[in-house]
């Protein structure tokens, strides 16, 4: 969590030294201060009291909004996309998928179902051991086999060591020992060559190459609690957050337009309808060409890998196979018939930060 200072007043006056404030009350929720200062009339030594009054009722008030939002990871291992294929074949060959919109709503839905299934990491896992592929994303599937048999070698000495034999005269301790050794070595070779990835993906941006050195010095703040001003007020229910992002968003090109007609200095005539630059209707213009398995096959397998996708690429292009058939009688029914699912018309939005003070909206532009 993010705690946040209260105090900004000098709390320290010595005589021959510049004031200054080395005193201070944090608090976890700025939102619930009633008031902070100093005591003038008390002074201890050089120092002023601080006082700090908070709302001590504050925790019946969170909500959910409010709350923390559980974070939901998900493993592509080599493993995991193998079941996956697996079970998404095993789905698409017992359902039927009609082709409209409510089939293509019922394929998506089946493709997203069987990654939860697959991919989906449980948070009670994670708290198991933190060497896992999600907390150090370097460890393989064969460290953790090492891992595994380092363990048992472990148990294995436990079990048989005594009080008489003690630890320099056990075999299986040394056999151990020497494991455990050498996979530490290969912990470390293999943190030192992700992360050397890592930096050579950053060549070229210092904004990125400092943001993966804060991240391994552990001052990354991406977790602290986000506030925004929303009509005056500084404002954490994400709810709220989120309508207000949708509001300016939407009207940004709305705004813009009563802002320019409203300018003296700058005459615009009214904006004429869209149908005055449509010209004269012409059947045979433009066609559309069925589209086969093979072309839908060659645009997923050009995909790169680092790009943002709903789904993964690499496991996108694992399942090409299994899917072509299904998309390619979507796009040419579709297309046939002039529409475009509902489904493609949801975007997901994310807020990027442009300048100025981030808890303003108006500084952020929207990335789908």
């Amino acid at each position: 969590s993010c705690f946040t200072p209260t105090i900004s007043l000098p709390t320290h006056e010595k005589p021959g030294c510049a004031s200054s404030c080395i005193d201070n009350i944090f608090v976890s929720d700025i939102d619930y201060v009633l008031g902070s200062g100093l005591l003038n009339d008390i002074k201890v030594s050089h120092h002023y009291p601080t006082v700090c009054f908070y709302d001590i009722n504050s925790n019946d008030k969170e909500s959910e909004d409010t709350a923390d939002k559980p974070t939901v990871h998900y493993d592509y291992c080599e493993t995991h996309i193998i079941e996956f294929n697996t079970k998404l074949t095993q789905k698409l060959s017992t359902d039927d998928f009609s082709a409209d919109e409510t089939g293509f709503a019922k394929f998506i839905e089946c493709i997203n179902n069987t990654i939860d299934e697959c991919f989906k990491v449980s948070s009670q896992s994670l708290k198991v051991s933190k060497r896992n592929r999600i907390e150090n994303p370097w460890i393989t599937n064969g460290l953790i086999n090492s891992i595994n048999y380092k363990n048992f070698l472990y148990e294995k000495w436990r079990k048989n060591k005594t009080k008489k034999n003690g630890i320099d005269n056990s075999e299986v301790y040394e056999k151990y020992k020497k494991y455990r050794k050498k996979l530490r070595s290969l912990i470390k070779s293999a943190k030192s060559r992700f992360y050397s990835k890592k930096f050579d993906n950053c060549k070229g941006s210092s904004k990125k190459t400092w943001e993966l050195i804060n991240q391994l010095r552990g001052k990354d703040i991406s977790k602290s609690k986000c506030s925004f001003l929303v009509n005056g007020d500084l404002v954490q229910n994400r709810r709220i957050i989120a309508n207000e992002f949708n509001r300016y968003f939407a009207s940004v090109a709305q705004d813009l337009n009563e802002n320019a007609l409203r300018s003296e200095n700058l005459p615009i005539s009214p904006i004429p309808d869209f149908s005055n630059y449509i010209g004269r209707r012409v059947n045979d213009s433009l066609f559309f060409e069925p589209c086969s398995v093979l072309e839908i096959e060659n645009i997923i397998d050009e995909l790169e890998n680092g790009k943002a996708s709903d789904i993964p690429i690499r496991v996108l292009k694992s399942c090409n196979s299994i899917i072509n058939p299904y998309l390619k009688t979507f796009y040419n029914t579709f297309t046939e018939l002039g529409v475009f699912p509902n489904i493609l018309k949801i975007g997901q939005i994310t807020p990027a930060f442009k300048k100025d003070n981030k808890q303003m909206s108006k500084n952020h532009r929207p990335v789908s």
